[in-house]
């Protein structure tokens, strides 16, 4: 991690806190530039960038604590509309449904934010239904062995020419 830049006066500290204030209710650089007075984006970006610095947040972590807050923003406003479209005299079924497949979409993505899901796994086949070799590990392990074994060279050539020296017909 680089060192942090010179402690900045107490106005261009109070700037930084605003940009990240605003960075983080969702406003562009463009609008954050406008507001705190900066002479263009690139300017309210640099006091951004310099502020994460400053205090130490990475930007990686921050960038994540700002999706997430976003994301519960996002289900605080569905569940919200959810309640709204139920509390109605008519349930327009369209809209429930509608509601409920953005909700589910919000959580999805937050899932996905926090690492909920569980990791996939995928099986690879072939055309005649038998699973594809991929651990790149042990293929690498095995390349290594047969250079050591001076047996590399006449793979090569076979794989050159259609033919694997590992099939048995």
């Amino acid at each position: 991690m680089s060192p942090r830049p010179t402690v900045p006066s107490p106005d261009t500290a109070a700037k930084y806190r605003e940009v990240v204030r605003l960075r983080t209710v969702g406003l562009s650089f463009d609008d954050i530039a406008t507001r705190v007075g900066y002479a263009s984006r690139s300017g309210a970006h640099d006091a951004y960038r310099a502020a994460l610095k400053w205090w130490g947040t990475a930007p990686v972590e921050e960038a994540r604590a700002l999706e997430e807050e976003r994301v519960e923003h996002l289900w605080r406003s569905v569940m919200a509309r959810l309640q709204a479209v139920q509390g109605g005299d008519e349930i327009d079924t369209d809209e429930v449904l509608g509601v409920v497949n953005t909700a589910v979409k919000v959580l999805h993505r937050k899932a996905a934010l926090l690492g909920l899901d569980a990791p996939r796994q995928v099986e690879l086949a072939n055309v005649e239904g038998s699973v594809l070799y991929t651990d790149i590990g042990q293929l690498l392990r095995e390349r290594l062995d047969m250079v050591r074994a001076g047996t590399l060279a006449d793979a090569a050539v076979s794989d050159l020419n259609g033919t694997n020296s590992d099939d048995p017909g």
